[in-house]
């Protein structure tokens, strides 16, 4: 049952209560608890739960706080760990576990999705289409001018992303940044692989999204 003050809001403004709902649902703190449990090789927890990481992440990257640090000290009465714990935790988190949290999200998002029945028009009907996107980093572009203001630098490294046009976002990522441009294209290939046939075409360049086109 619902407070009165919180049915006020559900009245007034339900499109922002239920997005509001489903984000909290996608990243509860159990569910992430145990998903990085279960992918984490090295890394491990203690008095920082990977949960507090996130919650923590997401004020930064939605932009309510504007530094990882800031995030902290707001936070600093509820998390039993010094700002160095939470710089280290970051440092060493494991692209596994990273990649791990883009595919359960999407997972739980496209459920959603189709439970709405909200999917966009398919591009290519009778075909499912995925776009195979991908950025290089170099060591040299690590300080691009948007974020000259700000520690918040990415480093050098690869990402590619697997996109799902109907869905409208990522549903898989492959971020490494020591692995090889051929193997990283193939291993973001694999992804749409999986037990079907492979994409009817597969040309991609790094720096540019390729569309990949399959057979239902």
């Amino acid at each position: 049952m619902f407070a009165a003050a919180f049915t006020s809001f559900i009245q007034q403004r339900p499109i922002g209560v239920m997005a509001r709902a489903i984000v909290e649902r996608f990243f509860e703190p159990e569910h992430l608890d145990d998903l990085f449990r279960r992918t984490a090789v090295g890394q491990y927890e203690r008095e920082l739960l990977f949960s507090s990481v996130v919650e923590l992440m997401q004020s930064v990257v939605l932009g309510v706080e504007p530094s990882v640090f800031a995030a902290y000290r707001k936070r600093r009465h509820e998390l039993p760990v010094s700002d160095d714990s939470i710089y280290n935790k970051l440092k060493g988190m494991e692209l596994g576990v990273s990649e791990a949290v883009v595919r359960d999200s999407a997972e739980r998002a496209a459920l959603v999705i189709d439970e709405l029945k909200a999917r966009r028009a398919p591009w290519l009907p009778g075909y499912r289409v995925r776009i195979l996107d991908g950025n290089h980093l170099s060591a040299t572009e690590h300080r691009p001018e948007p974020l000259r203001d700000t520690w918040a630098a990415p480093l050098p490294g690869k990402i590619l992303v697997v996109m799902d046009p109907e869905l409208d976002f990522g549903l898989r990522c492959v971020s490494d940044a020591r692995r090889p441009r051929s193997r990283a294209l193939a291993a973001g290939r694999r992804f749409e692989n999986g037990s079907r046939k492979g994409p009817l075409d597969c040309r991609p360049q790094l720096l540019h999204a390729e569309v990949l086109v399959r057979n239902h």
